[in-house]
């Protein structure tokens, strides 16, 4: 049932070699999973340039000779002091800015002008609010680098990674994220956003993010989600550590169903762990670090998957009547803290919006039916009349 959803969505344009690199080797260890790695192979995932790896710069080099023919996406997760608040994904050889400026320089140019998709920067700008960590160690600067450095290759797609929890709850902390990337990128250099990554929200509830985003900034940017984990959504307490509810969502693809979603893609490829994530009980505990592979864990997605893949395939679950038929919002409110009573405010506010959407689309459709009754009793009238006037010229005639 999985695999025959999965399959309709395979997407030739971007690259598989990492797939089938990652997964055939992983064949060779575990044979008894053959035909769920022979499957997870054909699909793309990216490659992440990140210093903690020496080798991640020759890994980029392997990549690009290698997929010459289609498009390489590679995630940025090089600077200091990066994920300072979990620290699952902690350290690494780059130590000031300089350094970094290195390693982006050093990526640009074995890249050079060839199509690429670029993804910046995981959770920085999301860690660069509210006086958070990222805050202090000056995130904001590294991202304007990094932007700046890869932007020279004209054939390069940049996508800068939001946080999800910046976007789904406040629009005026949407506005404040706003004004971040308007500092960040004034002259419009990135194409837009990377949304759930590496976590677990709907596809409908990130479509509403990106929506929310275009427009409050008035500006067309589209999206790339992250559907990798997705399939089940987020689990009562928003677990973000190896959730035991998750599910593998829909394969990568550009057919998203919505103008403003350009990838479903699978950024966090699924056999592979937020960290250890001990001490939580709706946590997966792994033995591996963050981005070590974890069979058991990659069962418990796949299976996982079986139950809730069956409608994802439906692209009318992304129009926007879809939308205002099943919003997320009404989920929301048991998602904020007991004490947060802005939070469900704001939440409640959403909801409103939406369902005067409904009643808007209930009053159009009510209008409608009444037009068509009507212009039927209408015609019904006019056909009357004409009978009446074709028997009074018969007797006119006679």
């Amino acid at each position: 049932m999985l695999l025959s959803y999965l399959i309709f969505n395979v997407n030739s344009e971007l690259c598989t070699y990492n797939s089938k690199k990652k997964y055939s080797d992983l064949i060779i260890k575990h044979p008894e999973l053959t035909e769920q790695f022979n499957f997870m192979s054909e699909q793309p995932i990216p490659l992440w340039y990140t210093d903690k790896y020496l080798n991640s710069l020759n890994e980029i080099k392997d990549t690009l000779q290698n997929c010459q023919q289609s498009i390489s996406t590679i995630i940025i997760y090089g600077m200091v002091n990066k994920d300072c608040d979990a620290g699952e994904s902690a350290g690494g050889y780059n130590k000031n800015i300089n350094d970094y400026t290195n390693f982006i320089t050093n990526l640009h140019k074995e890249v050079n002008n060839r199509n690429i998709i670029y993804i910046v920067e995981p959770d920085a700008l999301a860690l660069s609010m509210d006086n958070k960590c990222g805050v202090g160690n000056n995130y904001i600067s590294y991202i304007k680098n990094a932007i700046n450095i890869l932007s020279e290759n004209k054939n390069s797609i940049i996508y800068l990674d939001i946080g999800y929890w910046v976007l789904i709850y406040d629009d005026q902390q949407v506005k404040n994220v706003i004004n971040i990337i308007n500092n960040i990128d004034p002259n419009k250099k990135i194409k837009g956003f990377s949304l759930n990554l590496s976590n677990y929200r709907s596809n409908i509830e990130m479509i509403n993010a990106c929506k929310k985003i275009i427009d409050l900034s008035v500006h067309q940017y589209t999206c790339i989600i992250d559907t990798s984990r997705n399939a089940n959504g987020p689990d009562e307490k928003n677990t973000w550590c190896n959730a035991k509810n998750a599910g593998i969502g829909n394969t990568p693809t550009k057919d998203t169903g919505n103008d403003i979603i350009d990838y479903f893609m699978w950024l966090k490829p699924a056999i592979e762990v937020d960290g250890h994530c001990y001490g939580s009980e709706n946590s997966f505990q792994s033995s591996q670090p963050a981005g070590g592979d974890d069979i058991e864990y990659f069962k418990l997605l796949w299976n996982n998957s079986q139950s809730t893949i069956d409608n994802q395939n439906n692209n009318n679950e992304f129009s926007d009547e879809y939308l205002i038929k099943n919003n997320p919002f009404d989920s929301m409110e048991s998602q904020c803290k007991s004490d947060d009573n802005v939070c469900k405010d704001n939440v409640n506010k959403r909801r409103d919006a939406v369902n005067r959407g409904k009643n808007k689309n209930d009053y159009d459709k009510k209008t409608d039916k009444n037009n068509k009754k009507t212009d039927k009793k209408t015609d019904k009238n006019n056909k009357k009349t004409d009978k009446k006037n074709n028997k009074n010229s018969l007797r006119c005639s006679e």
